[in-house]
């Protein structure tokens, strides 16, 4: 009986220590998970940024090809 009772308590020992590791594993993961949307949200925001930048840019691309089609129209 004794023999038993200390089966058990061993069983129920090992389970506490593998529940504290999965609980530690599993908060690092959520932490990791926050880190990663953070992370995501930054590259959208930058995204975001680069496109409006490029959205800016064309416009004066069109303006500068214009501007060489009609300078090469005058020079002929």
């Amino acid at each position: 009986m004794i023999e038993e009772n200390e089966l058990l308590q061993n069983t129920v020992d090992n389970l506490r220590e593998r529940t504290l590791v999965l609980e530690k594993q599993c908060h690092e993961k959520d932490l990791q998970m926050a880190l990663l949307s953070v992370e995501t949200c930054s590259l959208r925001e930058e995204n975001e940024r680069m496109r409006a930048m490029a959205d800016v840019r064309e416009p004066s691309e069109q303006l500068q090809s214009a501007i060489r089609d009609r300078d090469e129209a005058i020079a002929k």
